[in-house]
Formats: structure tokens, sequence, C-alpha cells
């Protein structure tokens, strides 16, 4: 049995991404005698649109997860929602801007994960990692990667629990970049490599635990 793990290439000014290098560090892990494919993705609509569903319907894992950067956190968000708007003046890695349109014509509004997302935020909490639950992914790729990732779930009827995750920036590859409303330049918020591989492998653990209830 098999969990999918996708994780955002870098992009932009973004030259290592953090959730890249989770879903590769953890790719042929075993977790709970599930093996981990994890798969980076490029920051592009036309690949989450088109090989997302392909990759969720050929595999149909007993877990997927969602993993994108936020580079404004202090913890990890675990995503309860995903809503069908794209609404961003973010260019993606093909040049391409979605101004308030939806993810899916005609899709619902929004889907709410499957996932036991406090249960989740608890067991990082006694673990030590700092998370909580977010009920917005945002209107840019992490949510419309989200939105995506549950409509095929759900029209596909797939035996599949779905997840995202919002991650800080990773403390071994933060560079001072952020600069204050004073100009004086900070360094912006950050956890450990370790630490974040940590916390994605308890969100596995966590939600394949459910599957068994």
């Amino acid at each position: 049995m098999t969990v999918l793990i996708l994780g955002f290439s870098s992009w932009g000014r973004e030259k290592v991404n953090p959730s890249e290098y989770i879903a590769k560090e953890l790719d042929g892990r075993k977790i709970l005698d599930h093996t981990v494919l994890g798969r980076s993705i490029p920051v592009s609509y036309k690949f989450v649109r088109n090989e997302v569903p392909k990759l969720l319907t050929d595999i149909r894992p007993k877990v997927a997860i969602g993993i994108g950067l936020r580079p404004t956190s202090t913890e990890m968000y675990i995503e309860r929602v995903a809503l069908n708007i794209v609404d961003s003046e973010e260019k993606d890695i093909d040049g391409v801007e979605l101004v308030d349109v939806p993810v899916v014509e005609n899709g619902p509004p929004a889907y709410f994960t499957n996932a036991p997302v406090k249960e989740i935020v608890n067991e990082l909490r006694r673990s030590g990692v700092p998370a909580r639950v977010s009920y917005c992914a945002g209107t840019f790729l992490c949510n419309y990667l989200y939105y995506i990732m549950l409509h095929t779930v759900n029209t596909e009827k797939l035996n599949t629990i779905c997840c995202f995750i919002h991650i800080p920036y990773a403390t071994e590859y933060v560079t001072s970049r952020s600069i204050s409303a004073l100009g004086v330049r900070t360094t912006p918020p950050s956890l450990p490599l370790n630490v974040l591989i940590k916390a994605t492998t308890i969100c596995v653990e966590t939600c394949l635990k459910t599957l068994k209830k």
C-alpha cells in the first residue's frame, strides 16, 4: 500500500523549496508498512491540472499529502479547506496569471478534507512541533493543488485520505531577505529540516491510523 507526498519545486526567488526536499527525502521510506512515493511537482497550473489527477488515479494511495511553503509562518499549518477559486497576481513558472477564476468550472465552492486535522495538530504539538489548523490555503497554487486533489478523490471515489500542509522555511536554507517597515533586514521564521520531515511523517501516521479505526 502507498502514500503519495507532493512537494513543490523551486520557483521565482525561492531557489530551494523545502516542500520538494521533504518529498524527495521521504520517497521510498516505509511509514506504518506503507511505501512512500515522494514526487516533486512544478509550480505550474497546467501540470497540476493535467498530471496530479493521473497520479492519484494511477497510484490510488491510501494517503495523499500536498506540501507548500508559507514564508511568513512560524509553525505547521494543517489546511482544512480547499476553495474553488484562483485569485493571484503571482505568475506560475509558465508565466500564467489567473485572477478571480474557479479551479474547476462548476465544481463545488469548497471541499473539506477528510483528514483528521485536529488530531494531526494535537499529535504534532505532543511531539514538540508548533502547529495549528488553518481554514484558508490561499488563492494561488497551494490551494489550487489542494482543490484538484480533493476534487479527484471525490469524483473518482478514491479511498484516499487527502491533506495539505503549509510549512515555514527550512532553517538550513533561510536567508536574511525580508525587510521590515524600518528598512532593517530580518531573518524569516523557520524550522529545521529534520523537524519538517518529522512533522510530515506524523501527519501521514495520523492519517493512516484513522483508516484503521
